[in-house]
């Protein structure tokens, strides 16, 4: 039997392998391997009295210069001598090489094969990129020694399989596969391991993508990093999850659910999660438990389902939680009883398309901004209760719910509730957890749910304001007045002019006091009737007729009730006024009358054309 021995001048390509000389002194070992390899049968060296076969052995047979047909090479528990170059070839049959140790490089760049299988084998490095494989590549319980894998652009027809392989190389990737194009899933789960970065940058995989258990180091760096990436199904990173470093999506299509439940993400200097411009085509969970330390950033992302956060634990870096500017959610957000949240939950141009549910949720970044809404959009309605609770300040400035907002917190926050601009279909609160200050400039609400709360509580509510806003005080009435309750209504413009004289000088503040005690700033004009009749009594009491002259030749009988009132209403004459001409102090009391009268008759006429109304 002819035999071949490499040239020593590297490893020749597949147009070079005439420069092969046959291999001699072939051990029993590798005689089994021919053999077993022309009838495509395992070859099981687990206890046999030596395990080593020599990688050129291996590669002359998978290359066909041994007599015979090859239909596969299936090694178990060998020792691999040597490095295995099959770079640029076409293999005839699977190379499948199970519990093996392979002590140099395996090449597999740019070749083509049926399937390949490293089952728990442990190799120095694996270098395949551009490999093309019609069935499956099963990479399950790989280990390596220090070095990288790669499988930049490779193409597998079938699944890849990483569950359970430990790789190493934490100076730099320890997955490298970049464009790499899988036809159904990978899996890289139940004990997978990487101390190093995986790079995915560009991967399609036409199935599911399955990381459940898998544990990734890389501190400080990113330790997923798969921008581009694209699924075509399901992307699961669940149930004792783990990642040291950046997960990194930017830009990732995900066709089905991305599922973090019950994992942990920890890059506490920096940003844990990444999902910035992604879209994933169905529901997005961080729940059960989901532990993520660094900020979570989904700003420009896309979300077709649901976002849950519900019992999720995140605590930010720089102050910053979530950043989830401009976030689309086709249906509902909920970050419900046990998610807490410390550093900013950042919502600002967000789009939720059903329900966003904060009830149970506590968010803290005190000093700071806690919950930062600005510019939201909610399809249904926004609910902060059943025990929310809030360190910093709130901002809805300029947010849109079509339905209720619900701000029933557990306790009052420490900070400012902002909801200027906003824009409700009713809103919901109660005056035990009133913050200390609001922002109500514009926002704009159709009617007030809770009842309960009298209209003196809820005056208080607003002077809760900063600074003299005509237009909340108008929001109130509005909202008074759409809920039948007229008097009501009145009373909150009332409290608006009483509120105006704070930003009066000293004459527009005695004109307010006067306007308030004559006519209720033309709400209460009952009031000027009270006072006429309060005067009249006065001018019968302290005008002495003894000190009331005749003015003309036969003047008419003086009547003390119609002097007095000719005297005050300068609008009608009763002839008392010009029959009888008071002297003495009763004269100073006739001036005083007839300047209450003006007095009262200006503010009874700026009431009734309603100028005490203009801003």
């Amino acid at each position: 039997m002819a035999h071949f021995r490499r040239h020593p001048a590297g490893w020749p390509t597949s147009a070079g392998r005439q420069g092969w000389e046959m291999l001699a002194d072939l051990t029993r070992e590798e005689q089994r391997l021919i053999e077993a390899a022309a009838e495509g049968d395992w070859l099981d060296l687990r206890t046999a009295a030596t395990d080593t076969i020599r990688a050129a052995v291996v590669e002359e047979v998978l290359l066909g210069k041994r007599d015979g047909p090859v239909r596969a090479v299936k090694l178990v528990g060998a020792r691999i001598v040597g490095a295995l170059n099959l770079e640029a070839v076409t293999l005839p049959g699977p190379c499948w090489l199970v519990d093996c140790r392979l002590d140099d490089v395996v090449n597999l760049r740019e070749a083509q094969a049926p399937s390949i299988r490293l089952t728990r084998s442990r190799v120095c490095e694996l270098l395949a990129e551009q490999l093309q494989v019609r069935g499956s590549v099963d990479l399950a319980g790989l280990v390596t020694a220090g070095d990288e894998v790669r499988l930049l652009g490779a193409d597998i027809g079938g699944s890849l399989y990483l569950s359970g392989a430990r790789l190493t190389n934490p100076e730099g990737y320890a997955l490298a596969a970049d464009n790499l194009v899988i036809g159904q899933n990978l899996f890289a789960r139940d004990g997978f391991v990487s101390r190093g970065s995986v790079r995915l940058a560009g991967a399609r995989i036409g199935g599911t993508l399955e990381l459940d258990g898998a544990r990734l180091s890389a501190p400080g760096a990113d330790v997923l990093s798969a921008d581009g990436l694209v699924v075509g199904q399901d992307a699961f990173c669940r149930d004792g999850f783990r990642a040291e470093g950046e997960v990194r999506l930017v830009g990732a299509q995900i066709g089905g659910t991305l599922s973090c439940s019950a994992a942990t993400l920890s890059n506490p200097d920096g940003r844990a999660l990444n999902l910035d411009s992604a879209t994933v085509s169905q529901d997005l969970f961080l729940r059960r438990d989901c532990v993520v330390e660094g900020e979570i950033r989904l700003v420009g992302a896309k979300v077709g389902g649901s976002l849950i956060l519900s019992t999720a634990r995140l605590t930010g870096a720089h102050g910053s939680a979530v950043a989830a500017d401009d976030l689309s959610v086709g249906r509902s957000m909920f970050a419900r009883t046990g998610f807490t949240c410390e550093g900013t939950l950042g919502l600002a141009g967000a789009r939720i398309g059903g329900l966003l549910d904060l009830g149970g949720a506590m968010v803290n970044c005190d000093g700071g901004v806690a919950l930062d809404a600005s510019g939201l959009v909610v399809g249904e309605s926004l609910v902060c209760g059943e025990g929310f609770a809030a360190r910093g300040d709130l901002t809805f400035a300029g947010c849109r719910v079509a339905g209720d907002l619900v701000f029933r917190p557990s306790s009052a926050p420490t900070g400012v509730l902002d909801l200027t601009n906003a824009a409700v279909r009713s809103y919901s609160d109660d005056p035990a957890t009133w913050p200390d200050r609001l922002e109500l400039r514009g926002f704009a609400y159709e009617t007030l749910v809770n009842d309960r709360i009298t209209t003196r509580q809820r005056l208080r509510w607003v002077e809760r304001h900063r600074g003299y806003t005509p237009g909340v005080y108008d929001q109130l009435a509005e909202a008074y007045r759409r809920m039948g309750r007229v008097e009501a209504a009145r009373t909150a413009k009332l409290a608006r002019q009483w509120r105006r004289r704070r930003v009066l000088n000293p004459v527009g503040r005695a004109w307010n006091w006067l306007l308030y005690l004559t006519v209720g700033y033309g709400y209460r004009t009952w009031l000027a009737a009270v006072w006429l009749l309060a005067l009249l009594l006065v001018g019968a009491f302290v005008l002495d007729p003894a000190q009331l002259h005749p003015a003309v030749a036969n003047p008419p009988s003086l009547n003390r009730v119609a002097y007095t009132l000719d005297v005050l209403l300068p609008v009608i004459d009763l002839g008392q006024d010009k029959a009888w001409v008071a002297g003495g102090v009763a004269q100073v009391w006739a001036w005083a009358l007839t300047a209450s009268g003006w007095l009262l008759t200006t503010t009874v006429v700026a009431g009734l054309t309603n100028a005490l109304k203009r801003d």
